[in-house]
């Protein structure tokens, strides 16, 4: 990774250090491309740590090179404003400009925590900004929240 503070970014992303995980995807009417949900579930306080270095990352990774399906990238992130949700939330939108025609891909991540969980949805579109429905995130986020008052 050219960037450590992205390397966090993307270690949270992928649920790096969790104890278990389970992903789900989601089918959108009109659109070839899925929303994806990463359930993860971290030990003792781990969740919180994890979170931390999520945010640490997220306060100066704005690009890092890499190399995916098609070849060499540059990925350009930008913070958004997170939902109130959960212990803590954030958000933020990859950018990569697509080879063939430079059309942006652009995927949105939202994370959030909540207790020992930390939840990530993402959305992705190519050509305009993505975003994962904001009620679908708030109605999984309560789901959560619900199980871990019952432990």
């Amino acid at each position: 990774m050219s960037d450590p503070a992205c390397q966090a970014v993307m270690d949270a992303r992928d649920a790096k250090g969790s104890f278990a995980r389970v992903s789900q995807i989601f089918n959108w009417k009109n659109s070839i491309w899925p929303g994806n949900s990463t359930l993860a579930s971290y030990e003792g306080g781990k969740a919180g740590a994890a979170f931390e270095r999520l945010q640490g990352g997220l306060k100066t990774c704005r690009s890092y090179t890499g190399t995916g399906w098609v070849g060499p990238y540059k990925a350009e992130l930008t913070p958004e404003k997170a939902p109130r949700l959960g212990d803590e939330a954030v958000r933020y939108q990859l950018a990569m400009p697509m080879p063939e025609d430079k059309r942006l891909d652009q995927i949105q991540y939202t994370a959030v925590r909540v207790g020992s969980v930390v939840v990530t949805f993402s959305a992705q579109d190519l050509g305009r900004r993505a975003s994962f429905p904001a009620g679908l995130i708030r109605k999984q986020v309560e789901r959560i929240g619900a199980v871990q008052r019952t432990r």
